[in-house]
């Protein structure tokens, strides 16, 4: 650490000591540190001392706008606030019997909280200790435990073969109604339920611990190789663990950062009920007089198709042709570009199911898409889903930085 004295001065009125500090590790908003050691005897002229005091400061707050400045010592019967209002005294505790003797001031607000501490030697004053009031993330709140699954070829393979032996005419016959009616509502949530079971009896779990500052680029490969043992003189002039974690890390960061600015498209089962879903923005001729008509028929064919009083029942022999065509291949295909890594959706089916089993569930997903199609209804397991609130974030109580 860099440090320097700027300025003495001793008079009858007041002791002053500046010292100029600039540590290894320093916000960058902060272009140095300016700490003042003072001491105000008590029989002192207090405009005197103040004036003194403010000068020291004054001029060297504008030779360094960007600096922070602490100001501590004996003040007896002065205030420095009533020279410098921007400074903030940050004791409040007495120090000797019940009068605030010392003061410690700083031009950063709520930066520091002082606690009181025993006396030092034979002194009638007790000592203060300030400690920043800046809590680093990963001490703001304890570590998170939470179950992950482990997904691998193997358990692909194994889902694989329970869903391609599955008889998925069952689910539906169990939805069938004495009035001969498809329930489709019970239809996809037995259908849903059955998926989320064979999931979570197949694919092991593990319990992972989560670090309130741990970074999405911090991926296992990475992890993996800072575990390895450090490299010793004869290894420096081979590719060394540091640039072997770089490129894991950079890797990483690349695709998250790819991930997270990649356009936000409809969810699988969105894509799979609307037919007329296409990525580009489609351009509307202008002048077209017929346009009104055709959003009135567009949004009125709800009224038409759902005649039926019961909403979600259809008879089990209804005819599709007047529908738009959902086809296996399509719903397999859309299934196969899921991503992998997004949460799963109220019907708690992992994406990592819908792309390795694509083809196997691509099916029963496509009776249930016709079914919703030609209800003009969507199932409650698709839509629904549980918002949790939150306690409100609180007021930071400080700007500095540890």
């Amino acid at each position: 650490m860099d440090v320097q004295v700027v300025k003495k001065h001793c008079c009858a009125d007041i002791e002053v000591l500046m010292v100029k500090c600039r540590p290894f590790y320093l916000p960058r908003e902060f272009s140095a540190v300016f700490m003042l050691a003072v001491y105000i005897p008590p029989q002192a002229d207090r405009t005197t001392a103040l004036g003194l005091l403010h000068n020291i400061i004054g001029k060297h707050e504008t030779a360094h706008p960007d600096a922070v400045f602490v100001v501590a010592g004996d003040f007896n019967h002065c205030n420095l606030r009533t020279v410098l209002l921007k400074y903030q005294q940050h004791v409040s505790f007495p120090t000797r019997d019940n009068n605030i003797l010392d003061h410690v001031y700083s031009n950063v607000r709520k930066c520091y909280k002082a606690v009181p501490r025993p006396h030092f030697g034979q002194s009638d004053q007790i000592s203060v200790f300030l400690y920043p009031a800046y809590k680093a993330l990963l001490k703001q709140a304890p570590p998170v435990s939470k179950t992950v699954k482990v997904w691998n070829e193997g358990t692909d393979l194994v889902l694989h073969d329970v869903f391609s032996s599955t008889n998925w005419d069952v689910f539906e016959t169990a939805a069938l109604k004495e009035d001969c009616y498809v329930d489709l509502e019970e239809y996809a949530s037995v259908v849903t339920s059955y998926i989320s079971t064979c999931i979570d009896d197949i694919v092991p779990t593990k319990r992972c611990k989560f670090y309130p500052n741990q970074k999405p680029w911090i991926i296992s490969e990475v992890r993996s190789m800072l575990h390895l043992p450090l490299v010793t003189q004869m290894d420096i002039k081979r590719p060394d663990k540091t640039s072997r974690i770089h490129q894991g890390s950079q890797e990483a960061a690349q695709a998250e950062a790819g991930r997270l600015l990649q356009p936000q498209t409809p969810g699988a089962c969105g894509k799979a009920c609307n037919t007329n879903f296409q990525q580009k923005n489609s351009r509307v001729t202008a002048n077209h007089n017929t346009s009104p008509d055709e959003l009135n028929e567009f949004y009125a064919r709800l009224d038409t198709l759902n005649t039926n009083q019961r909403r979600g029942i259809l008879p089990a022999d209804a005819a599709h042709s007047s529908l738009p065509t959902v086809t296996i291949t399509v719903v397999s295909k859309i299934f196969r570009r899921t991503n992998p890594r997004k949460a799963a959706g109220p019907d708690i089916i992992p994406g990592r199911a819908l792309s390795a089993c694509s083809t196997q569930l691509a099916e029963v997903f496509t009776d249930i898409f016709i079914l919703s199609l030609s209800m003009s209804s969507v199932p409650t397991c698709f839509k629904t889903t549980i918002v949790h609130h939150g306690a409100p974030p609180k007021e930071k109580q400080y700007n500095m930085p540890e």
